[in-house]
């Protein structure tokens, strides 16, 4: 009986240490592309617009992207893991629709719910000629397509290597 409580406490601890690894990955891959996406999409629209080329390839994030991207990674994964475990032999496509339609989902309710609770709009597709709700543009729907596929590596390469000793 001792043994199955040590294992089951072992293996509760592996699993916080992974929701922690994860939960940290997930974050700097998350402020990493957006500060990519912003500096490259302000390097476009200055080329568009005729300004020119500022070598200081300035961009932005939100520190509000940490528990955009963060929790809602780790919530997507722990869930997808408990719903369709075996998502990922599925084929590509439909997982990257899957992860694109997440996506979008998670990046409604965090839009909607910071706008609502603090008023803060960290993004607003409004003046965009392509945007759903404000906050959901589908011009954008190939970024996270790709995007998920990103976020799979990290989820099925990484906590493995890093805790197999563990």
């Amino acid at each position: 009986m001792g043994g199955v409580v040590v294992h089951t406490l072992e293996s509760k601890k592996k699993k916080a240490i992974e929701i922690g690894v994860l939960f940290l990955l997930y974050t700097a891959l998350g402020i990493s592309v957006e500060v990519i996406f912003t500096g490259i999409a302000d390097i476009i629209r200055d080329h568009i617009a005729g300004r020119d080329f500022d070598a200081t390839m300035p961009c932005r994030a939100s520190l509000w992207v940490i528990p955009v991207y963060a929790v809602s990674a780790t919530a997507a994964f722990s869930i997808i893991g408990a719903w369709l475990p075996r998502l990922f032999s599925w084929p590509w496509w439909l997982r990257g629709t899957i992860y694109m339609i997440v996506i979008y989902c998670f990046e409604y309710i965090w839009a909607l719910g910071l706008d609502n609770l603090l008023s803060i709009q960290v993004w607003n597709y409004e003046n965009s000629e392509y945007h759903i709700w404000r906050y959901i543009n589908p011009y954008f729907c190939v970024f996270w397509f790709a995007f998920g596929f990103a976020l799979e590596k990290v989820k099925l390469v990484i906590p493995p290597r890093l805790l197999k000793n563990s």
